[in-house]
C-alpha cells in the first residue's frame, strides 16, 4: 500500500458519513444511526421539502435527485462541500479538521521499530506558514518574478510534502534577507 492509499485508508477508517455530516451541521437526528434519508445539502439551499439523498450504512452518500451523487464517500461529499480540486488538499483537510494523524510512510519500518515523532519536529505544513509570513513580509525588497518564484516554490514542497525542498527555500530566503541587509548598510 502506497503512501496516498495509507493517507486515504485512514480517512475512511476515522471518519464515517454521520461524523462529517456533524461537522457541517447537517446531522439530521438527536440519536446515532447510520442509514437514513435527509434533504440534499448540495441543491436544496434548505427548501426542498422532500428527503431526496441517503446515507448507507454511515459510509456512502446518494442524492437521488442530483443524479451525480452516486455513492460517494467522505472524501468525495468534502470535495464538493469545500469546492476543493486538489486531492491532495481534501486529505490536509481531513487531517487537520479531524485531527488524523499524519500517515508517514517509510519503508524501513518493516525491519524498524517505528520512530515516534517528537512534539518539537516541524511538518513542511508548519514551515509553509513560517516561509508564507517571511515572503510577505519581504514583498517590498523582491521583484515580482523573486516573489512568485518563492511563492511557487514552497507550494509545490507543501503538495509534494517535500522537506527538503522547502528546507532550501528557506535556505535561500535567509540568503535574500541577508543580501538586503548587507545591501542597507551599504547605503
Amino acid at each position: 500500500m502506497n503512501h496516498i492509499e495509507k493517507r486515504i485508508k485512514n480517512v475512511k477508517d476515522n471518519v464515517s458519513m454521520v461524523r462529517l455530516l456533524k461537522y457541517y451541521n447537517l446531522y439530521p437526528f438527536t440519536y446515532e444511526t447510520d442509514d437514513f434519508q435527509m434533504r440534499c445539502p448540495f441543491h436544496s439551499n434548505g427548501k426542498e421539502q422532500k428527503q431526496s439523498s441517503h446515507v448507507y450504512n454511515g459510509k456512502t452518500f446518494t442524492c437521488f435527485t442530483c443524479g451525480d451523487k452516486n455513492n460517494w464517500d467522505v472524501l468525495d461529499f468534502a470535495k464538493e462541500k469545500e469546492q476543493i480540486e486538489e486531492f491532495s488538499e481534501i486529505l490536509r483537510f481531513f487531517e487537520q479538521k479531524f485531527n488524523l494523524q499524519k500517515v508517514a510512510y517509510d519503508p524501513r519500518e518493516d525491519f524498524h521499530e517505528p520512530k515516534e515523532k517528537k512534539s518539537t519536529d516541524v511538518t513542511v505544513f508548519d514551515l509553509h506558514k513560517v516561509l508564507e509570513k517571511q515572503i510577505i513580509s519581504m514583498k517590498k525588497s523582491l521583484t515580482l518574478h523573486r516573489y512568485a518564484m518563492l511563492f511557487y516554490l514552497i507550494d509545490l514542497a507543501r503538495d509534494e510534502e517535500n522537506m527538503d525542498l522547502m528546507k532550501k527555500v528557506q535556505a535561500k530566503i535567509r540568503a535574500i534577507k541577508k543580501e538586503a541587509e548587507v545591501t542597507s548598510s551599504a547605503s
